[in-house]
């Protein structure tokens, strides 16, 4: 039952390998002493750039569908209690939900998509191997810096 290489139902597939190699591989996998390293297999090799940016896009959308709850749940909560109190919805209160909306969910989409590129280059050694071991911590702050500096980039006069 051995393949050259390994393929799923989403298009991924393994490196191809004889059958000499594979059996090896399916003895020391079965004996649980399985390194990669000793295959000349290590993250930087495996880890595509199509790959990254799949994953990043995927912790960008969840991000931003987080972010878009989290912004627009007090102005629709407020248009609400507003008409409540005054029996009518002021056209400026709309404008307010759309535009926590899109604020929310970009900032947001951006945020997620920076921080889960991030962790998954330190993660894989691509950024060295100190990084490797970084904690949450790290990579939100990273996150958080690099942010600040994109929305405050065109600032001219020195604020942040």
């Amino acid at each position: 039952m051995l393949r050259d290489r390994i393929l799923d139902n989403k298009g991924n597939e393994s490196i191809i390998l004889n059958k000499a190699d594979a059996e090896k591989l399916a003895v020391i996998a079965k004996e649980g002493k399985f390194k990669a390293d000793d295959f000349g297999i290590t993250a930087p090799e495996i880890l595509s750039v199509e790959l990254l940016m799949k994953e990043s896009l995927k912790a960008g959308l969840s991000a931003a569908v987080i972010s878009i709850v989290l912004r627009v749940g007090p102005e629709i909560y407020r248009t609400i209690d507003y008409l409540i109190k005054s029996g009518e919805i002021e056209e400026g209160q709309f404008s307010k939900i759309g535009f926590a909306a899109v604020s929310g969910g970009t900032e947001g989409f951006i945020r997620g998509s920076m921080a889960a590129a991030i962790t998954a280059c330190c993660k894989s050694g691509l950024l060295g191997e100190i990084l490797k071991d970084v904690t949450p911590g790290v990579v939100g702050a990273v996150t958080v810096i690099a942010m600040n500096t994109l929305k405050h980039a065109d600032r001219t006069d020195g604020a942040a």
